[in-house]
């Protein structure tokens, strides 16, 4: 059998778990099925970090992320609106702020990689003064995109890149790189003697749904993200609770002067997150009691909407609509069903949230302005 060793541990593939994956793989991109020749997962016995091996993944996410289609795939990604709690939000203006305090008054050169059209880097150069602002992204159409103006600059190789930064940042683009080991080397060689690194990284454990995402190389946990950053002799703290962000994983760190003797952190097996997906389809098959002249709606338009969308259409319930806050997905069809807003849903309905450990927060925050039958998943 092939070996496939461990970037983190160097374990070969034989000395980690091996999972044969039950439920379609989607693109987390745009929602639709991938295909695979394979599809396994695997999860390393000594540092926990969990991979996907597929004989044509690469060749699927090239096709994805260089062709013509994805730059309109990411062109909601900054829409501004006001979320359920009636707080204005804007992903990078949030971003940005949280950067911000954590950046100095030194910091006068960023490198933002797997930066698309420079959103992030756009409200990072209205906090951050005096600031040259670097973009790195793949793909000939991503360039045309990035923002025109002489004190941002391009790149779509990140070996040719020979300038050093105070600050790089890497948000949602670890995940869906082939090899973390030799990308954190590369970055590396990017800092400043006292340089950072931001990344953002989706958290497995607050939201397993997003185990079904197949279109990237590893997932995340808490646990497994610091074994992943210690065996690469960085530092930091990493956040798991941050109010706008509460699915990710947020880290800033620094390069390890000295090099330290570290024991790796245990994280959650791949068998309890499969576990959960499965406690949540037997929970949805209870829907089929209650569901009797109820309207059936799904809160988002995301990869875990089209979970549990497969998983009704599985045990023949039907939903009438997806329900989303954000303005530019209104009235267009998601999976054959219009999504519609929140004051559109028809009252005592029945509304799925499915957001794994952060569905509580959620929850509350819709209890207070609309009157449902709150489906938890």
């Amino acid at each position: 059998m092939k070996k496939h060793p461990c970037i983190i541990s160097n374990s070969t593939i034989c000395q980690s778990y091996k999972y044969r994956f039950p439920y379609d793989l989607i693109y987390r991109a745009n929602f639709k099925k991938m295909n695979f020749q394979a599809k396994n997962l695997y999860q390393c016995k000594k540092c926990s970090i969990i991979y996907l091996r597929s004989g044509n993944l690469k060749k699927e996410l090239d096709n994805l992320y260089f062709g013509k289609k994805y730059a309109s795939l990411r062109k909601n990604y900054n829409i501004k609106y006001k979320n359920i709690g009636g707080q204005k939000f804007s992903k990078y203006k949030d971003l940005a702020e949280i950067i911000k305090k954590k950046t100095d008054s030194s910091t006068t050169k960023i490198l933002d990689i797997g930066c698309y059209d420079g959103s992030l880097l756009k409200e990072l150069s209205k906090k951050i003064k005096n600031c040259q602002f670097h973009g790195c992204d793949i793909g000939p159409n991503t360039k045309k995109l990035f923002i025109k103006n002489c004190k941002f600059k391009f790149w779509d190789n990140l070996t040719l890149i020979k300038e050093k930064f105070d600050l790089i940042t890497c948000v949602n683009t670890l995940q869906y790189v082939p090899n973390p080991k030799i990308f954190i080397k590369n970055i590396k060689n990017l800092l400043e003697k006292n340089g950072k690194i931001f990344f953002l990284t989706l958290n497995l454990s607050t939201n397993p749904y997003s185990i079904t995402y197949g279109d990237q190389y590893y997932h995340f946990t808490e646990n497994n993200l610091g074994n992943l950053l210690i065996g690469n002799d960085l530092s930091g703290k990493i956040i798991s609770n941050n109010k706008s962000f509460p699915r990710n994983l947020i880290s800033i760190v620094k390069k390890i002067k000295k090099k330290k003797k570290y024991r790796f952190l245990k994280s959650e097996k791949i068998f309890y997150l499969f576990q959960y997906l499965k406690n949540a389809e037997n929970k949805m098959a209870k829907l089929k009691q209650i569901e009797n002249n109820k309207n059936i709606y799904i809160f988002g338009s995301t990869a875990n909407s089209v979970f549990v969308f497969k998983s009704l259409k599985k045990q023949k319930i039907k939903i009438d609509n997806f329900i989303d806050e954000n303005p530019k997905k209104i009235n267009t069809l998601f999976y054959g069903k219009k999504i519609i807003s929140l004051p559109r849903a028809k009252k005592n309905s029945i509304l799925i949230l499915p957001y794994g450990k952060t569905n509580k927060n959620i929850y509350l925050k819709l209890k207070k302005k609309y009157n449902f039958n709150f489906f938890r998943v």
